[in-house]
């Protein structure tokens, strides 16, 4: 971990010198390496990673997970939504398209296939929360005041499919990664772990898609069936992450001191309960325990979560001041998470224990067939590869926690997904929302405020897409058969 923190470090200080004397660096006849496509490849990562674990913690996008609760600014808590920009993924997007390019054109087929998976995972991202969105003609040509029409979602899908399969095989063939370690500060210029998040981006997208297309199951069981030619993500060291520097607030953790809102944001009464009802030794880890539990109005527990969208959230359970810990009578989250850099805190594209999660739903709900290995097995080994991603793993094993009956595997869908969305914890995306979409898994409790008993199905469009490319957004609307651009309108993927 530390060593990825100081080669962290070392790529975003080689990001600012390169910019310094690009012009001579670039056209150094001697240097194998294209360090404009080496300097976007390494923006694009770090910006990605950050972004989106950002919008996870703090924005919009991570309230239908339900891990955080807002405390004053609770009007996202009620899913009183309004138009988000799509900028943390567009302006990466942008100059990955870059990036693919340039690989193109210098017949650079490592650096292509990191283009491919980012471009994926991006617009990926991007439809699972919008519906259709701009894709096939998404990028016009520089200085040319640009519209573009959305694709559908349909369409979307297919073809990023396609770029993960593109890019596992673009990798096994012989290429020039290595030369871009120094600017690779996920994987160092590691081919076989850039094939492995590839391929467990693939699952994650087929599993997503797998009620609507005939052919994903039997694309995922070739996947399963050839661990050689599809290897995955499956254990921590091959995690898809990087670390937080907190140096500034762009590298810092967004629950940190450069964030103002931190005390805005706390534990969910949801996310804290389950973690009590089941001993779990990441609750500690993850959250602060309350200074004075007797002084409780309603629950005297050590942790106390902030229940969802209701009256008086400042004044839950006897808080007095909720900006001050001694007076706040709810749980905050833990250093972990304030501190402007922690070991155990990163900003995570795709972790091991998702993996195993998946691997669990196939063989028991779908019955595919991954090398034998009984669903229970993989269920619990998703369960302690996260337990020591946090470094609880003998803590687990010594308390009983497999054997408890809560956790002890009983093979439904509800249990599954449940344990995978404790442990997917601020994965950037907002995987367990689109988890809960696409199984109703977790049951998640509504406030008083809500405005519906019914998490939104997505975030409506950006206004100024209505305002400067009025006509497609339009089209886009009539396209899905919606009546208005409602974070209630199911898109192609949920109908």
């Amino acid at each position: 971990m530390l060593k990825k923190s100081l080669f962290l470090v070392i790529v975003l200080l080689g990001m600012c010198r390169c910019t310094d004397n690009f012009e001579e660096i670039n056209t150094n006849p001697n240097d194998p390496v294209n360090v404009d496509a080496a300097y976007l490849m390494s923006s694009v990562i770090v910006n990605t990673a950050y972004n989106l674990t950002e919008e996870n913690v703090g924005g919009v996008m991570g309230i239908p997970s339900r891990y955080v609760t807002r405390v004053i600014h609770n009007g996202d808590d009620t899913y009183r939504w309004d138009a988000e920009s799509w900028g943390f993924a567009f302006n990466n997007l942008i100059n990955n398209e870059d990036l693919l390019q340039q690989a193109r054109a210098e017949e650079d087929t490592h650096l292509e296939a990191i283009g491919l998976i980012m471009k994926g995972y991006l617009f990926g991202i991007l439809t699972d929360t919008y519906g259709d969105v701009p894709f096939e003609n998404a990028f016009g040509a520089p200085g040319e005041n640009y519209t573009s029409a959305y694709s559908r979602q349909e369409d979307v899908y297919n073809t990023i499919l396609g770029y993960f399969d593109r890019a596992n095989a673009l990798l096994q063939e012989d290429g020039r990664l290595s030369l871009y370690a120094a600017f690779d500060p996920m994987f160092e210029g590691d081919v076989l772990k850039w094939r492995k998040l590839a391929n467990s981006l693939h699952l994650r997208y087929l599993l997503r898609i797998s009620q609507k297309n005939e052919e994903a199951l039997d694309t995922m069981q070739m996947i399963l069936n050839n661990n050689d030619r599809y290897p995955l993500i499956l254990s921590n060291e091959d995690n898809a992450f990087l670390p937080y520097l907190g140096v500034r607030k762009t590298d810092s953790s967004p629950l940190g001191s450069y964030d103002g809102d931190f005390y805005d944001r706390r534990p969910s009464k949801i996310f804290v309960d389950f973690l009590l009802e089941r001993n779990d030794p990441r609750l500690p880890v993850w959250v602060r325990p309350v200074a004075n539990p007797d002084a409780g109005t309603v629950d005297n527990n050590e942790y106390v979560g902030l229940p969802l969208a209701i009256f008086g959230a400042t004044n839950y359970n006897g808080t007095t001041n909720h900006l001050n810990y001694e007076s706040s009578n709810y749980s905050e989250f833990s250093s972990v998470f304030h501190d402007d850099s922690n070991p155990l805190f990163n900003a995570v594209i795709f972790p091991a224990c998702e993996t195993y999660f998946i691997l669990t739903e196939l063989v028991e709900v779908h019955k595919l067939n991954y090398g034998g290995t009984p669903a229970g097995e993989l269920y619990l080994e998703g369960i302690r590869t996260s337990m020591s991603q946090y470094r609880v793993e003998a803590e687990a094993e010594a308390t009983g926690y497999y054997t408890q009956s809560l956790v002890a595997y009983d093979g439904t869908l509800e249990q599954i997904l449940a344990q995978k969305w404790v442990s997917m914890l601020f994965v950037g995306g907002s995987e367990t929302w689109f988890d809960h979409r696409r199984t109703g898994y977790p049951v998640f409790p509504f406030g008083d405020l809500s405005i519906r008993d019914e998490i939104p199905y997505r975030m409506p469009y950006p206004a100024d897409e209505a305002s400067y490319n009025a006509e497609n957004y339009e089209q886009a609307i009539e396209n899905q058969g919606w009546s208005d651009d409602s974070n209630y309108e199911k898109m192609w993927l949920l109908k």
